[in-house]
C-alpha cells in the first residue's frame, strides 16, 4: 500500500507530505518510522498510477508500535 505522510518536527507534522510504501495496515494519524525519523500518516491507499513515475525510489516504512 502507498501512503502519504508528513515528517515530525518537534512532534508536530511539518512541511509537505511525502509518499511511502508499507506492508502493514496503517490509518490516518498513525506514526511511522522512516529510518531514524518519524512521520504521521496523512493519506492512505494512494493509487499506484499516481506514483508510477517514481515508485522504484519510494522508501518502505514501518508503523511505530505502542502509539
Amino acid at each position: 500500500m502507498y501512503i502519504k505522510a508528513k515528517y515530525l518536527k518537534n512532534d508536530i507534522p511539518a512541511g509537505k507530505a511525502y509518499t511511502f510504501k508499507t506492508d502493514v495496515p496503517v490509518k490516518i494519524g498513525d506514526k511511522i518510522s522512516v529510518g531514524k525519523a518519524q512521520a504521521v500518516v496523512e493519506v492512505v491507499n494512494v493509487p499506484e498510477d499516481e506514483v508510477s513515475g517514481y515508485k522504484d525510489k519510494i522508501k518502505k516504512v514501518q508503523k511505530v508500535e505502542g502509539e
